[in-house]
């Protein structure tokens, strides 16, 4: 098994990128090396949901019953 590397293929008709070893690359013959530089970049981090204040659990006195 060989070094794995990002290739963009068609599988199943749809265009996708993959990493395939060398050994895999001869099974797509139209994979294309990808570059580093054109790769997709990773999603952002979404940002922080908004937080609730605690509710008020505390227990009130019983009265007179």
């Amino acid at each position: 098994m060989g070094a794995v590397r990002k290739y963009h293929v068609t599988h199943n008709g749809h265009r996708t990128i993959m990493r395939l070893n060398e050994q895999d690359v001869k099974v797509y013959p139209d994979a294309q090396l990808v570059d580093d530089e054109q790769a997709q970049p990773e999603p952002e981090a979404k940002p922080a949901a908004k937080t609730r204040t605690p509710a008020d659990k505390t227990r009130r006195p019983a009265g007179d019953k």
